[in-house]
């Protein structure tokens, strides 16, 4: 069996979402008008959200067979948000709209661990994108309503609640414990469409349901899929410049930081300013300036309109520069493994490491703190080198509870610091084939502790940074220097 044909069978009979393991008759749902008079609130929710919700259709090549499933609009421009699994087989793709009008989309970059694609609808027209709401604000019992296609059957809606919040579903992966589980009953058709709150949000898209179950169905947080998406688009080459500023993808659009001597600097642009357009396209979540940029490349200027702190209005031109490639280094001497440093004392934030004495030095294989598991008040840095395969953008993403930071070739990629429970913050830099110096540091202040390091780049999946990747400089050649 051919991978693709495996990948189809494996969608249609496994992914939870397709009938099989389900009875039809017993999921059926209701037309909305079926509702009772209670419900009428939720009659003005669908009306709000109905033009932003699409129907997935994929006429599978030399087969009668057709996948359906669900998606909904998040800009203007068509692009949208739905399911890896709804969208990867291959075929005749179309975007369906509650009025009957269909257009043919194309996908712009899938996931499949966290089971997430965009996709772009092609019309010469403008769509009703639908608000996305901030799901970090969903409660347990909290009411919403679930619009797809189930069964292929056209544009239905369910409503139940948030049966629980930050769980695990079958699917697993980078989305373990982090999904919402719902009891609105949804079948075979509508993976990928929006779980909606009372103010016409969506909070949650449909990835699975519980084969087996009545109405326990799970959803990916769209503040999650905000910040997977600018990572994707990097990863698949769609935004591979440099703005010099960092926007949270799941806020209002506000400017966090701007790096001296950067575009966005050059530009006028300031920390706390809110983007509230880029070229004539609106700009109402973080993730708006990353998809307004899609097809814009290094050298290339865009018109910023920009909402200042006191509500002074202001535009100004930005132009994307290139990303700088970091050559590689050629040290006189390493061997396999970090060189490592323990420290022990009480912090709030990352410790001032060159004014400590550390109590334990060594050198590990990888980057790993389990033999001080259960401590407290503790820090270590980890030094060394890092070897990446070929030349390109590589993405760091680094979990830890508490604080942890990570410096490559010399320059800050991702800043975690801070006391906090496992959070896992990412950064993007480029890098020629070789070796580069690299150092993280971490600190534990009390209770639980955590940390990770995983990379991904040209060709490299997401994974943790392999051992035979990582070297330090021998503590003899240190001496001679």
């Amino acid at each position: 069996m051919t991978t693709a044909l495996f990948r189809i069978c494996l969608v249609l009979c496994t992914v939870a979402l397709w009938p099989c393991p389900l009875h039809a008759d017993a999921l059926s749902i209701p037309p909305l008008d079926a509702q009772p008079d209670a419900q009428k609130p939720w009659a003005d929710v669908f009306d709000r959200v109905r033009n932003s919700v699409v129907l997935i259709d994929i006429q599978l090549p030399g087969s009668s067979q057709r996948v359906k499933g669900s998606g909904f609009v998040v800009t203007a421009t068509g692009y949208a948000l739905t399911n890896d699994h709804v969208v990867v087989p291959p075929g005749e793709r179309r975007a369906v709209f509650q009025d009957g009008s269909a257009y043919p989309f194309s996908i712009v970059v899938t996931d499949h661990d966290r089971d997430l694609a965009l996709i772009k609808i092609h019309a010469d027209k403008p769509f009703v994108p639908l608000a996305l709401g901030r799901s970090a604000r969903v409660r347990t019992g909290d009411p919403v309503m679930v619009v797809g296609n189930p069964n292929g059957g056209g544009m239905k809606a369910t409503d139940g609640i948030v049966s629980a919040i930050g769980i695990n579903s079958h699917w697993g992966g980078p989305l373990s414990g982090k999904m919402i589980e719902t009891d609105a009953r949804v079948v075979s058709g509508n993976s990928g469409g929006p779980v909606i709150n009372e103010a016409a949000e969506a909070i949650g898209i449909i990835s699975s349901v519980l084969t087996g179950a009545d109405r326990i169905s799970f959803a990916i947080p769209t503040d999650l899929a905000c910040t997977f998406l600018p990572d994707l688009l990097w990863d698949a080459g769609y935004l591979h410049f440099q703005t010099g500023m960092t926007i949270a993808p799941d806020g209002k659009g506000r400017v966090d930081e701007v790096a001296a001597d950067s575009p966005a600097a050059a530009a006028g642009i300031r920390r706390s300013d809110r983007i509230t357009q880029i070229d004539g396209l609106p700009v109402e979540r973080g993730i708006d300036v990353s998809i307004a940029l899609i097809d814009r490349s290094a050298g290339d200027t865009v018109a910023v309109h920009l909402r200042r702190v006191g509500g002074e209005q202001i535009e100004t031109q930005l132009t994307l520069a290139e990303v700088e490639v970091i050559p590689a280094e050629q040290p006189a001497r390493t061997a396999p493994g970090l060189a490592f440093e323990f420290y022990q004392g009480a912090w709030d934030t990352l410790p001032p490491f060159d004014d400590l004495t550390p109590v334990e030095t060594g050198v590990v294989d990888a980057v790993d703190i389990e033999p001080y598991k259960g401590s407290d008040h503790f820090a270590l840095r980890f030094t060394g080198y890092i070897r990446v395969p070929r030349d390109g953008m590589y993405t760091f993403h680094l979990g830890s509870d508490d604080g942890s930071r990570l410096t490559v070739a010399g320059k800050l990629v991702v800043n975690n610091n801070g006391l906090h429970p496992v959070v896992v913050k990412n950064g993007f830099i480029d890098l020629a084939a070789g070796l580069h110096p690299i150092t993280l540091t971490y600190f534990e202040s009390a209770g639980d502790e955590g940390l990770e390091l995983t990379y991904s780049g040209p060709g490299i999946a997401q994974q943790a940074v392999p051992k035979d990747a990582l070297f330090h400089t021998p503590q003899e050649e240190i001496l001679v220097q």
